[in-house]
């Protein structure tokens, strides 16, 4: 989100199109606009299920800013994200992995709905182009939630320590 705002205001012209890469795991994502950053009780699926959910609300709120795009979710494939995960993750990975879409196949379908131009305007968006909508969220839970969002980019740009 931060480098999207840090490219938007230096563009001349509006971007044509911004996708934003979330993940089927998005629908278990979890906002607190009073806690946007954990200090304790981490968990890895969730923090990832959050940080997938903000991509998808973003795109929606790029959108009612006027810009055009969506969040692409390409599904389950082989992707290589076992790599940051415990060594029994890797073996049950190398299992499924010969089920897995491959990396190249979700480009392409990227590819094909980029070209399309038929973007859904801030929607969900697989890789084979079906659009879904996003979980719904109170109007004034939103507002909340994206001032948070703006706080914290405004105190990270001004080298401010970040509002837990």
């Amino acid at each position: 989100m931060l480098l999207t705002q840090l490219l938007l205001p230096g563009n001349i012209s509006k971007p044509k199109c911004i996708v934003n890469i979330s993940s089927p795991i998005y629908v278990k994502g979890r906002i607190k606009p009073d806690q946007l950053i954990h200090e304790g009780n981490y968990h890895i699926v969730q923090a990832y299920a959050q940080s997938k959910l903000f991509m998808a609300l973003f795109s929606e709120k790029l959108y009612l800013d006027g810009f055009s795009g969506f969040s692409f979710n390409p599904g389950t494939f082989s992707s290589g994200i076992y790599r940051m995960q415990q060594k029994w993750f890797h073996h049950m990975y190398k299992i499924a992995a010969p089920f897995m879409v491959s990396s190249d196949r979700v480009a392409k379908g990227l590819y094909r709905i980029i070209h399309a131009k038929g973007w859904s305007e801030g929607k969900m968006v697989n890789r084979k182009g079906k659009i879904s909508a996003l979980k719904t969220y109170d109007a004034e839970f939103k507002k909340i939630f994206w001032n948070r969002v703006d706080t914290q980019i405004e105190n990270f740009l001004s080298g401010s320590k970040p509002v837990l």
